[in-house]
C-alpha cells in the first residue's frame, strides 16, 4: 500500500496504537502546614504542591498554593484577621477531552487499524528537537500545513 510520504507498506494492524498518545497518568498532591496559638491568637502557615502527568503527553500541570491565616486579639473588644494566599498553576496545552466537534478524544477513535505513530513522530521534530515546519516541507497536503494555512 502506497502511504502519504511515498512509501510502500504492508497494510497491516498495529497492535496497540493507541497507547502512543494515551498512556497511565499520574498526580501527586503534597501538604505540609505549621500553627501555634496562645493568648496573643492564631497563626497558620501551609503549603500545598501537585504534580500530575496527564493521559495525553504533553499536557501536564503543576500547582503551588501558599496560605497565611492569622487572628490576632489586639485588645479585649478588639481582634484582627488576616488571611492571604498564593496560588502558581502552570498548565501546559489544555486540550478538549469532551464531546466536543474539537474533541482530541474523537481524533483517537479515528485511527485506523494500520496507523504507525511513529512514522508521524519522525517528521513532527527536527534532529535538534525544534518542531519541523510542515508547511514548507509538504505543501502539497493543504490547510493546514499547506498555502491555505496562511489565509
Amino acid at each position: 500500500m502506497l502511504w502519504w510520504d511515498g512509501q510502500m507498506r504492508p497494510y497491516a494492524p498495529q497492535p496497540d496504537n493507541q497507547k502512543y498518545y494515551f498512556h497511565n497518568a499520574w498526580a501527586t498532591t503534597h501538604n505540609i502546614s505549621f500553627s501555634n496559638a496562645g493568648d496573643f491568637g492564631s497563626v497558620r502557615v501551609g503549603v500545598s504542591r501537585t504534580d500530575n502527568d496527564a493521559v495525553v503527553p504533553n499536557s501536564n500541570y503543576n500547582q503551588t498554593t501558599v496560605t497565611l491565616g492569622s487572628n490576632m486579639n489586639i485588645s479585649r473588644r478588639v481582634k484582627a484577621e488576616v488571611m492571604a494566599s498564593y496560588n502558581d498553576y502552570y498548565r501546559h496545552n489544555i486540550f478538549q477531552m469532551g464531546d466536543q466537534n474539537t474533541s482530541f478524544a474523537k481524533f483517537g477513535y479515528l485511527f485506523p487499524a494500520d496507523y504507525i505513530p511513529d512514522l508521524d513522530y519522525q517528521y513532527y521534530k527536527n534532529d535538534d528537537g525544534t518542531r519541523r515546519n510542515l508547511a514548507q516541507m509538504y505543501p502539497q497536503w493543504g490547510w493546514p500545513y499547506g498555502e491555505r494555512a496562511k489565509i
